[in-house]
């Protein structure tokens, strides 16, 4: 299963490569308004209380994958942002974490216990100003 650290750590990854986006001063309006819509579904999908449950937190940081490429197809993937390389990185890596995940759980160790520890707080969030 997924570790609870590992997920919240990767969803903070996201939220500041969201946050280097928004802020990025040659941003475009359509990609700043993207980011911020993709930083609002971050911090209400992926709430602390949701991804405690071991096979709720794989199956919403599939999602969240799934959500991030999601904002990657509809900026570009080949804009010149840096907050676009950091996002294709959080998805390399956070699809590792998964595989790593569903690697451990084919071959469970009684003695270990999985965590519920709750994900750092995104909400203080910088937002481009208009």
């Amino acid at each position: 299963m997924l570790d609870a650290e590992k997920a919240a750590e990767e969803f903070q990854r996201a939220d500041d490569a969201l946050n280097a986006i928004i802020l990025a001063p040659n941003a475009i309006e359509a990609e700043v308004d993207k980011a911020i819509a993709a930083q609002e579904t971050l911090a209400l999908r992926f709430t602390a209380d949701a991804i405690r449950s071991a096979n709720n937190r794989t199956a919403l940081f599939q999602r969240f994958i799934k959500a991030m490429e999601s904002v990657l197809d509809g900026i570009g993937r080949d804009s010149p942002l840096e907050g676009i390389r950091q996002l294709q990185a959080i998805i390399d890596q956070s699809k590792d974490l998964l595989t790593e995940a569903s690697e451990e759980s084919d071959s469970p160790d009684p003695g270990v216990r999985i965590g519920t520890d709750r994900p750092a707080n995104s909400s203080t969030r910088k937002r481009k100003k208009s």
